[in-house]
């Protein structure tokens, strides 16, 4: 989905046409480096902190067996199956009959993501999921359920009605539903660790995370962690949360029930995390990240970034002294916060610790920088298990130094909590390489020194220029969003990517 350009030449002149790229993300862009995909987790090292948890949200998988059967559409010319769904491109057919319809409702569930076995779709044909709870809808056709590896958006309630339209001149066209995963509410799913256990608070004293509504940080589901937006289109959040159930990355998300029960994002806010995308490393606060690609919104074909018109820029020189996390971190009442392990929360295993409607909801807190040791930042702000993959931003600024990982080794003050540096050596590499190798970068607007600039996503070329003359034959050259004015030439092979927004290179 990069812009391809294979030119002999092509010039533009000052004060005559623009350049225009426009944001197109790397989706399957990973596939060029498939080596890095792990498959295992690497062995955990000790460490002095404590890994900050995910906290997934509860769950249990239940097996379904419901088949469509087999349907053929009308002849051909008779008109196609479509539905107006919000924020997405297609058209209303008042009247229109689905060839199968069944309700998959399982009491009690709080949400509901449905798994589909085998199924054949055909060229038009497609299944409509909707949420009787509030409506939320997903279609899916058989390029979008390939994309979402063949399950579902996570629809909140505990019915789910699922319909199939079958396209004029499409034969044979089914599906067979298999699993359905089944939410539970949260406040039944009890920390099984003792008072007082092993992971160390990260809440310092009173807790003075706030609700926000940042754009480029969503919640990874159903594992319970944070991820977010980069700036050279990738996706980053801890080592720690790549596990199976890191498949889910939903933006916008309501507040909680009163009792904490969370409550998905709208379909049209749902994004698939691209399974064999994912690099990273499971290791100390130090070394523990992953970096990862989603697919397409199946409601809007939508990007993240092209719907949040958001994302993080990196650098390995800035040393804020003021840092703030932003993510989604489990809450409830003092001086539990959401979690026994706490200092000073004396509720005994197994009764469920108390939640709040913030409870893993997006909060952010700011504090004092504690500065960087190697490739571990330290800081003085309140997190919590699920704040796991946050980004480590400078205050007041959308520039990011690492990714929040751990909370602190010992009682506050004498110890804080952390995340990875960017200048991690595998996590740079990472990053550099997620479009594929021989990537060079520009970024008009990155606060990188001047004589500083390497071309990497944390020191980017700041003229299109110059990156494009750094760049290799067949190599690719990532642009983010601006108008640049300047003389741009091109006459060599190379891939030009626009990956988080429009860029504009030419005279105003």
């Amino acid at each position: 989905m990069d812009i391809k350009f294979r030119l002999l030449a092509l010039q533009k002149l000052a004060g005559c046409a623009l350049i225009v790229l426009v944001s197109v993300g790397l989706i399957g862009i990973a596939a060029l480096h498939p080596a890095h995909a792990q498959d295992a987790a690497p062995p955990v090292l000790d460490d002095a902190c404590s890994k900050q948890a995910p906290n997934p949200l509860p769950f249990h998988v239940q097996p379904l067996s419901i088949a469509s059967g087999y349907h053929r559409g009308a002849a051909v010319g008779a008109a196609a199956p479509t539905h107006k769904i919000p924020g997405a491109p297609w058209r209303s057919a008042p009247g229109q009959q689905p060839a199968f319809q069944t309700e998959v409702k399982i009491a009690g569930a709080t949400w509901l993501q449905l798994r589909f076995g085998r199924s054949a779709l055909g060229r038009h044909s497609y299944i409509l999921l909707t949420a009787q709870a509030d409506g939320g809808q997903q279609p899916l056709a058989a390029s979008s359920l390939a994309e979402w590896q063949n399950q579902s958006a996570l629809f909140n309630g505990e019915s789910v009605t699922v319909a199939l339209y079958v396209a004029p001149g499409d034969e044979g066209v089914f599906f067979e539903l298999t699993e359905a995963v089944v939410g539970e509410p949260t406040s039944a799913a009890a920390n099984s660790a003792a008072p007082g256990g092993p992971t160390p608070e990260s809440v310092c004293g009173a807790d003075d995370r706030v609700s926000s509504t940042d754009p480029a940080v969503g919640r990874l589901a159903p594992i319970g962690c944070t991820g977010w937006i980069a700036s050279n289109g990738s996706f980053l959040t801890a080592g720690h949360c790549n596990r199976p159930t890191m498949t889910i990355l939903e933006f916008n998300v309501p507040q909680s029930l009163a009792n904490g029960t969370t409550v998905q994002a709208a379909p049209q806010d749902q994004y698939p995390v691209v399974a064999g995308s994912i690099v990273s490393m499971e290791g100390t606060g130090d070394n523990d990240w992953a970096v990862f690609n989603v697919g397409r919104n199946a409601n809007t074909n939508l990007l993240p970034v092209q719907a949040q018109n958001a994302f993080y820029r990196l650098s390995t020189d800035l040393t804020p002294a003021t840092i703030r996390i932003t993510g989604y971190g489990v809450d409830g009442p003092a001086p539990c916060f959401g979690d026994r392990r706490q200092p000073g929360c004396t509720i005994p295993t197994p009764t469920p610790v108390p939640l709040n409607s913030n409870n893993q909801t997006q909060q952010t807190n700011a504090g004092p920088s504690q500065g960087l040791t190697g490739t571990h930042w330290e800081y003085e702000v309140d997190t919590q298990g699920g704040n796991s993959g946050s980004p480590i931003i400078q205050d007041g600024a959308n520039w990011t130094v690492g990714i929040h990982t751990h909370g602190s080794g010992a009682m506050c003050p004498s110890a804080y909590n952390g995340g990875t540096a960017f200048n991690n050596a595998g996590l740079a590499a990472a990053i550099t390489t997620f479009p594929g190798p021989n990537a060079i970068y520009v970024d008009q607007n990155h606060p990188v020194n001047i004589l500083l600039q390497a071309g990497t996503p944390f020191r980017p070329y700041k003229s299109a220029a110059t990156g494009y003359a750094q760049t290799a034959d067949n190599g690719i050259l990532s642009i983010v969003a601006g108008s640049y004015n300047e003389t741009l030439t091109l006459n060599r092979p190379m891939s030009v990517v626009a990956p988080v927004g429009t860029v504009i290179i030419g005279a105003p």
